[in-house]
């Protein structure tokens, strides 16, 4: 599998999800909602030291994999510089399939933050239109942070290197609850992922029209807060918030 046709699969994957949802604060989603944009991050500079990381999905793991296929130490280290340069700081939306997740509430809207609800087709035309090249990709969960990369190796050794540092723009450490024995901090996480650099002081922020955004959920505004939002959204979008749904503890 070569890293275009690993990126289609995933595109592939993904194009079964029509709405995707944003989880934020009250503050920076009521900023997303007044701007119709969304904001791309760089990879390397993601909050979770699971996601996206070099030195988590470490490079001894590259030079070995590179010298079985009889790749020289030389050509090995460009490749790492090269690539790891170009694809470490291209952009990355996370957000997440579902409208109730617990994980995600609770790490990013805890309180008194918004989930808001994008249209996929609408958004990939919108960000389509303005020349960029972002396609929505499902984030592949592990338990090995060590295996990742060796499980699915079937390519050719000339495209080694952009297939692995692409996977880990996808790839994301599972948070296992041994004791009740499921994984209470799944995000079931996608991504938008945008392929071109972005630096990692300087988040990027791309614009939407209205009718990307189709739905908004809160949790426990306050009552003023709750108003501002409303008048938002009834002004803008002709939409009214929705109460966030509570899911049953398991």
């Amino acid at each position: 599998m070569t890293a275009q046709q690993y990126i289609r699969s995933l595109a592939a994957e993904a194009s079964q999800y029509l709405k995707v949802y944003k989880y934020v604060d009250f503050s920076g989603g009521m900023d997303m909602l007044r701007k119709s944009d969304i904001r791309f991050t760089s990879a390397c500079a993601l909050n979770d030291e699971y996601d996206c990381s070099a030195a988590v999905l470490n490079y001894d793991s590259y030079r070995e994999l590179g010298l079985s296929l009889g790749l020289s130490k030389d050509e090995i280290e460009r490749a790492i510089q090269r690539e790891g340069e170009e694809i470490a700081h291209w952009g990355i939306c996370s957000l997440c399939r579902t409208s109730d997740n617990k994980t995600l509430w609770s790490n990013y809207a805890d309180g008194n933050g918004l989930c808001i609800e994008l249209d996929v087709p609408k958004t990939l035309n919108a960000l389509e239109k303005q020349g960029r090249k972002t396609p929505l990709l499902t984030v592949d969960y592990y338990d090995s942070i060590e295996g990742v990369v060796k499980r699915e190796l079937g390519i050719t050794s000339n495209d080694l290197f952009r297939y692995i540092l692409i996977k880990r723009l996808v790839a994301s450490k599972s948070k296992i609850n041994a004791t009740k024995g499921w994984n209470s901090e799944k995000e079931d996480e996608i991504r938008f992922v945008l392929f071109e650099r972005v630096e990692a002081d300087a988040p990027m922020y791309l614009n939407l029209t209205h009718k990307c955004i189709t739905g908004v959920y809160y949790d426990e505004l306050s009552f003023a807060d709750l108003r501002v939002l409303h008048q938002l959204l009834s002004r803008k979008y002709k939409l009214v918030p929705r109460k966030r749904k509570q899911m049953p503890i398991p």
